[in-house]
């Protein structure tokens, strides 16, 4: 049996939080528009990549056998059917609106991985996107067991880099010519996706796929201390990258708050390659630390295990505190919201403990 790589869920950890974290801006009003708030909560843009590569990393390091695979990906699906059903229900009771209003038909179009209006559950289109890439997995892995198919694969991931990735970098310089020197806009991303067999989601098979390849083309051993790790220059230069990038993120956003308006949020930015950069580099360095504390370690291990059920919860928990917060005369402090945002998280990370321990229900936090 594999020693459990301690890494991996810190990036898990990282990622459910930065997750928690982009919908506490978009449902709680209580975070201030300011250049500094933007900073820190533009992080979240890496919080689904670096979850899509863990998750590659973990199951491409497995031995394959599809019809286990297959098999789990069923459990998936129908686990996540209940969710939604179940998700649509609880927010009835927290929003006073009632589900079936629009009548059984956009009810179960929604339980069927589509959208219910009036209701904030937008956030299931993950486990659309983690259910797609459970069923193209297996033509993937045996595929990475040749070298021929290892060059497929790497062409692949090009394919889609070069029509998701520089699509974007070539909109924005176009968005800066247009907003400061005012020539006509155009969006390469528009015609990119018209040819990209992935569309608008591409993005997310780089990044499932690339966690995969990073994993398996590391050839040191997976327990390495991180302070030797971190007095290298190689780590040092991934340091660098994660903040020159953040940097560079920042700065789009700052000129899309200024040219289009949205606050704590960038147009694109899961494809953007300042994201791709921060996503790389963070998960080189987390995917290689080792702690010396087994309290520490365990801590990490049990929210790793729980990022789904934190996931499949915590809206229920910005819901209501969205509501909450209508109340308030004022907006909080950075800090103060960011301590909310824990406080989400081990709340529903309690939920999830609770209830995996409870026969059959437990069965709706383990995938």
């Amino acid at each position: 049996m594999k020693e459990r790589i301690v890494g991996f869920d810190a990036i898990k950890s990282v990622s459910i939080y930065l997750v928690v974290l982009v919908h506490y801006s978009f449902y709680v009003p209580l975070i201030k528009d300011t250049p500094l708030a933007n900073f820190i909560i533009i992080l979240s843009n890496i919080g689904v990549p670096l979850f899509l590569a863990v998750n590659g990393a973990l199951l491409f390091s497995k031995s394959l056998d599809v019809k286990r695979h297959y098999a789990k990906t069923a459990r998936i699906v129908l686990i996540t059917l209940v969710w939604r059903a179940l998700s649509a229900w609880i927010m009835s009771l927290i929003v006073s609106q009632n589900p079936l209003e629009r009548g059984m038909r956009a009810f179960l179009d929604y339980v069927l991985f589509g959208d219910l209006e009036g209701f904030m559950l937008g956030h299931f289109w993950f486990m659309n996107a983690l259910i797609a890439l459970y069923l193209l997995y297996p033509v993937i892995r045996i595929c990475l067991d040749t070298l021929q198919g290892v060059f497929v694969v790497e062409c692949l991931l090009g394919i889609v880099l070069l029509l998701t990735f520089v699509p974007n970098i070539l909109d924005i310089l176009v968005s800066v010519m247009s907003f400061y020197l005012g020539i006509p806009s155009f969006s390469f991303a528009t015609v990119a996706q018209r040819i990209n067999p992935f569309g608008s989601f591409g993005y997310v098979l780089v990044y499932f796929v690339g966690g995969g390849l990073l994993r398996q083309a590391r050839n040191t051993p997976d327990s390495t201390d991180l302070s030797a790790r971190i007095s290298s220059a190689a780590s040092y230069k991934l340091v660098m990258t994660f903040f020159a990038s953040w940097i560079l993120l920042f700065l789009v956003q700052r000129f899309q708050r200024a040219s289009l308006g949205p606050s704590f949020a960038v147009e694109g930015g899961y494809w953007n390659i300042a994201t791709l950069l921060m996503t790389v580099s963070l998960f080189e360095l987390f995917s290689r630390m080792r702690f010396n504390r087994p309290q520490f370690s365990r801590a990490l291990r049990i929210i790793g295990d729980n990022t789904l059920g934190i996931y499949f919860t915590h809206m229920f928990a910005l819901m209501a505190l969205g509501q909450l917060a209508d109340m308030l005369p004022a907006q909080l402090p950075l800090a103060i919201n960011l301590l909310c945002v824990l406080l989400v998280c081990l709340a529903c990370l309690l939920v999830s403990c609770s209830f995996r321990k409870v026969p059959l229900v437990r069965t709706l936090f383990n995938l």
